[in-house]
């Protein structure tokens, strides 16, 4: 990490790994901030991950089933924390 620049902790929920591998890279393009990206494969692992560590930002993938569930109410139930 360098002390110059903002570090953005990112939750990313991507069930394929190249896509996760694509949008870490994508973030590395804006210099004036450093990206930590945890990449999780689903909202299960997500949330639980949300549990252990704080996270300025999650990023879903909005072709998964599980993110029209997660916004539908017909999830696990489970939702996630808003965090200031």
């Amino acid at each position: 990490m360098n002390a110059d620049r903002p570090t953005i902790h990112v939750l990313l929920v991507e069930d394929e790994v190249d896509a996760a591998r694509l949008v870490t890279r994508r973030l590395t393009y804006y210099p004036a901030v450093h990206f930590e990206v945890t990449h999780v494969p689903d909202l299960s692992t997500a949330f639980a991950r949300i549990e252990e560590q704080s996270f300025d930002v999650m990023v879903l993938d909005p072709s998964s089933s599980e993110f029209f569930k997660a916004f539908r109410g017909g999830g696990s139930g489970a939702a996630a924390p808003a965090r200031k």
